[in-house]
């Protein structure tokens, strides 16, 4: 079985609004929303993204009927800015992959390794129509020399402007990024100090994970600026799960605005090969060769958990919003789907730009580039409309009923 985590998804629940409209996750959407709307009271600088999420939720129905694999604007753009890292988390499938070409923390490595600030330049100048959120992610983007000058480059061109960071090189630069403006700073933790050093690979990583949140957060309020909000990401497995409440003190102790508590994302064998034999014009690689302890065995301890952690902290995020129920399924059953009735639609509202500058879906199917085309031109390009249409047609893949992109919308 593999197992991994999304860094898009990291930052994601944070301008998303909860699910809601369907029987088997009613009462819990309406929780998430009232915590929702209890977090966009305090923090209103969020609504604008908001509301521009929400109606782009509403109107890829539109798009998802038409016949000819056209589409609005995405929702948001995963920006990965490098493929390099300073860790070696143990649920990251970049890090343990048998691939050259996707294996991260190796400096000599095949393609390029950072994207250069005269690409990002490119994608927002060349902007038109409705602006997505862009989460820059990587590998650990503030590995990146030109991190601050891209994140200029995005808020400059008015888009909202997401960080997804391990932490640990974060807090030297906690000052320029607050001036430079981003919107948002989610880091990653994932227990308390021996558990998180643990997982993520390397000794003092949580102390370090510390200090750049309270840095930021000192950066901010020295300026009087309300943002960046401050989110601590955790990705649950075997490894935290007796810890989650630690992350409720710490986030207390920080000041942080919220917790996103995420499921790990799971791809088994027989989901690959049942994909494989389904759309072998969109064939799943073998990328992976992990033997790691990252999957969650005692699932009624994580429901009890994550009950008890949502009323300890103001704003406790879990993703995806899943009943107890639909938990055990999810983790027991990983190719049996936890929302029947939801199509996938991920290639109408997501993009993943990768640091050479293609434009990629699902485990890097290639779209085409900027460095050839502007966004709108690969968008809406012939790949895109079939590779739509291809989905369209099975409504959802096998690997789709566990993965982030899948579980974004809904």
């Amino acid at each position: 079985m593999v197992l991994e985590i999304c860094p898009g998804a990291r930052a994601y629940a944070i301008l998303t609004p909860a699910p809601g409209g369907r029987p088997a996750r009613l009462e819990r959407g309406r929780v998430d929303l009232k915590r929702n709307i209890s977090m966009l009271l305090r923090h209103p600088q969020a609504i604008p993204p908001l509301l521009s999420n929400v109606k782009r939720t509403v109107t890829v129905r539109r798009d998802y009927a038409r016949n000819d694999g056209l589409s609005g604007n995405p929702k948001g753009i995963s920006l990965t800015i490098t493929k390099l890292c300073n860790l070696n988390c143990s649920m990251c499938h970049y890090a343990y992959s048998a691939r050259d070409d996707v294996k991260i923390n190796e400096v000599t490595r095949g393609g390029k390794n950072n994207m250069d600030l005269e690409m990002v330049e490119k994608l927002v100048s060349e902007w038109t129509g409705p602006k997505p959120y862009i989460a820059i992610t990587g590998g650990e983007p503030t590995i990146h020399p030109q991190l601050v000058e891209i994140v200029r480059a995005i808020k400059g061109a008015g888009f909202t402007c997401m960080l997804v960071s391990n932490g640990a090189k974060l807090a030297k630069r906690a000052d320029e990024l607050v001036d430079a403006g981003v919107d948002v700073v989610s880091v990653s933790i994932d227990g308390d100090r021996e558990t998180h050093d643990k997982i993520r690979g390397v000794p003092g990583t949580y102390d370090r994970a510390v200090e750049a949140m309270k840095a930021v957060v000192a950066a901010r309020e020295k300026r009087g600026k309300i943002r960046p909000l401050v989110f601590i990401n955790s990705v649950m497995s075997n490894g935290s799960v007796d810890n989650l409440e630690s992350l409720v003190d710490l986030a207390n102790e920080v000041e942080a605005n919220g917790i996103n508590f995420q499921h790990l994302w799971l791809q088994t064998d027989e989901m690959v090969c049942a994909h494989n034999e389904l759309v072998p014009e969109l064939p799943m690689q073998d990328v992976y060769d992990l033997d790691i302890d990252a999957h969650v065995d005692d699932v009624e301890a994580l429901v009890a958990k994550l009950d008890e952690v949502k009323t300890q902290h103001r704003f406790v995020n879990v993703f995806p919003a899943l009943s107890a129920e639909k938990v055990r399924t999810y983790y027991a059953q990983p190719m049996e789907p936890v929302w029947a009735d939801a199509p996938s639609r991920c290639g109408w509202l997501y993009a993943i730009i990768q640091p050479d500058g293609r434009i990629t879906q699902c485990k890097e199917h290639d779209m085409g580039s900027l460095a050839d085309a502007s966004f709108h031109e690969v968008w809406n390009g012939e790949r895109f409309r079939e590779f739509r249409g291809t989905i369209k047609q099975h409504g959802t893949f096998p690997i789709c009923v566990r993965c982030c992109q899948y579980f974004k919308e809904w």
